[in-house]
């Protein structure tokens, strides 16, 4: 039984060094599936830069844009047709979507579904 609770903390420190050591979409995927900001930033996004900015990073990131509307629902967050509303897919092993949301050119939130366990 020692053994076995040794090797399971063993595990769970090697595991928690190797997320730690990953990039934040990775840690995201694994350790938060979803979640939003509207301050600071996220995924290398600061709320309040330019959305084209934004755009660029998450593509060059390997997402990809999946869909834009003005204003609707970002996982349960309504936004009026001010909004400039922009899904990116994680078509990855990490199997997620990042909604930003910008007013007038400037990121105003971000938020994320993720399950690497979906199919």
């Amino acid at each position: 039984m020692k053994i076995l609770v040794l090797c399971l903390a063993l595990a769970s420190s090697v595991a928690g060094a190797t997320i730690a050591s990953q990039d934040d979409l990775t840690r995201v995927a694994l350790a938060n599936g979803q979640g939003f900001v509207d301050s600071g930033e996220r995924f290398g996004i600061t709320i309040g830069e330019g959305v084209s900015a934004a755009d660029r990073l998450l593509v060059g990131r390997g997402l990809e844009l999946s869909r834009r509307t003005s204003g609707g629902n970002c996982y349960g967050r309504k936004y009026s047709d001010q909004y400039d509303l922009r899904v990116y897919i994680d078509a990855t092993w990490r199997h997620g979507t990042v909604c930003v949301a910008a007013l007038r050119g400037r990121v105003a939130s971000i938020s994320w579904f993720y399950n690497f366990l979906s199919p």
